[in-house]
């Protein structure tokens, strides 16, 4: 999928991305394509002060052939501007650095652009020296970057995130840090959802999402894919439900989002795809290829607290309107059960 699905960079204000506002753009463009010991140098209040020849500085860790790790140290100097960086504010930073020592690569970032003789003057400047390599980055290269991560787009610029650049973050925010999207967000995804490129594991984060924040009673989200679809959707809840739930836990947030989201597929699953093939599943998950695994235990902890949800809701459906029956339903709301 073309990350320029994800992120508008026309939509992101780059002429007025300066000081600490370009910095944090940068900060979390690192963070994002892996940097590791991440330090921002802000010396006090407000943009950047005193930061020694840089304004964020981080490490890369690369691989090499034989599969041992290399460190990188990388330091990055942001130059905002309105029109064209001044050619000696690089010179500056890059003469700068040959009294320094262990830095690998440095980085002059702009949100506009470096002149003709800024390039021409950095690549002599490299035939001579062959440490740190030197990196200029300008608008175009902050464009791309931003397109591919956007993760970063919704952090600072939320209006530059195309829909589907929306729904790779509601996958990201739930597999990686086991968050949810808001209900602004499902209820845009719900309105482009026919225009979407759906991923199993897009879908599922939309319905966990929406078991949370949102109503799945209002947005059906099981309709919007073919069986094929739903039944891998299906699968992909059942197998990685312990996951999910675990990690919850683990990230202080709630685990229901999670086991209604596996109910609501495990009951729409019965509709459209039958019994016999949600059995099958279940089975799948139950029995798998691992001996060492403790199989009643497995149907402990995975399926019964999605079941018992699941009974819940079907009991609610069916008490509402029985006479004979005086409590409230349990856990669906009126709108739910007439749903």
């Amino acid at each position: 999928m073309s990350s320029e699905k994800f992120v508008i960079p026309s939509q992101i204000p780059w002429d007025s991305l300066k000081g600490k506002e370009l910095e944090e753009c940068l900060y979390w463009l690192i963070d994002a394509m892996g940097g590791k010991d991440l330090e921002w140098r802000i010396g006090g209040k407000g943009a950047g002060t005193a930061d020694q020849g840089r304004d964020l500085e981080c490490s890369f860790y690369l691989s090499n052939p034989e599969g041992d790790l290399r460190k990188e140290k990388w330091w990055v100097e942001a130059k905002g501007r309105t029109g064209t960086v001044e050619p000696s504010e690089v010179k500056d930073a890059v003469t700068n650095l040959e009294a320094e020592s262990g830095i690998d690569v440095f980085v002059v970032a702009t949100n506009t652009q470096f002149s003709n003789p800024t390039h021409e003057w950095v690549k002599k400047w490299q035939k001579k020296h062959t440490s740190p390599r030197v990196r200029l980055w300008e608008r175009p290269t902050l464009e791309r970057l931003s397109s591919s991560y956007p993760s970063v787009a919704v952090r600072l610029f939320s209006k530059a995130l195309t829909a589907q650049g929306k729904l790779e973050v509601a996958r990201t925010r739930l597999w990686n840090y086991s968050s949810l999207i808001d209900e602004p967000t499902l209820s845009e995804l719900w309105k482009n959802r026919q225009t979407l490129d759906w991923l199993s594991e897009s879908l599922l984060a939309v319905i966990i999402s929406e078991a949370g924040n949102g109503n799945l009673s209002t947005r059906p989200w099981a309709t919007i894919t073919n069986s094929k679809g739903l039944d891998r959707t299906l699968a992909t809840a059942l197998h990685n439900f312990l996951f999910l739930a675990l990690r919850a836990e683990a990230t202080g947030t709630k685990q229901f989002p999670v086991i209604d989201g596996v109910a609501y597929l495990i009951l729409a699953g019965i509709d459209v795809l039958g019994a016999e093939r949600v059995s099958k599943l279940c089975e799948e998950v139950l029995e798998g290829k691992d001996e060492t695994v403790n199989r009643p235990a497995v149907r402990e902890i995975i399926l019964a607290p999605v079941l018992q949800t699941l009974a819940k809701q079907v009991g609610d459906v069916c008490v509402s309107d029985c006479s004979r029956v005086i409590s409230d339903p349990i856990l669906l709301k009126q709108d739910e059960v007439k749903n």
